[in-house]
């Protein structure tokens, strides 16, 4: 009987330790969580979850901001109106340039 009780004392010091730390250091909470609580498992990955999705997302933004999608479709564009010219890479260059500059307000009245 002194055993069982023991060991309900440890699991409850393990699950109040582990729950500060979630809550004051969430990622060290996580991994003592895993290794040190004999919580369900339906639990230990709900907790988890939200890391799980910040580095999703982390990853994700990531690719999408080293891919630069809109560069590249401006890329092409000029790559193709560039197909014929005699001298691509001139005309590529001055197509790429006229893309990235901002607008020209020349000529418009000011009112």
């Amino acid at each position: 009987m002194k055993e069982k009780t023991t060991a309900t004392a440890a699991d409850n010091t393990n699950s109040i330790l582990t729950l500060l730390l979630l809550f004051f250091v969430y990622p060290i909470g996580v991994v003592v969580m895993w290794l040190w609580t004999s919580w369900a498992k339906w639990v230990k990955i709900l907790v988890t979850l939200p890391i799980i999705l910040i580095i999703l997302f982390g990853v994700l933004f990531g690719i999408g901001a080293t891919l630069n999608v809109g560069e590249q479709v401006k890329k092409a564009e000029c790559v193709k109106q560039c197909e014929n010219s005699a001298l691509k890479e001139t005309c590529q260059s001055q197509c790429m340039g006229s893309l990235n500059a901002p607008p020209s307000y020349e000529g418009t009245p000011l009112e």
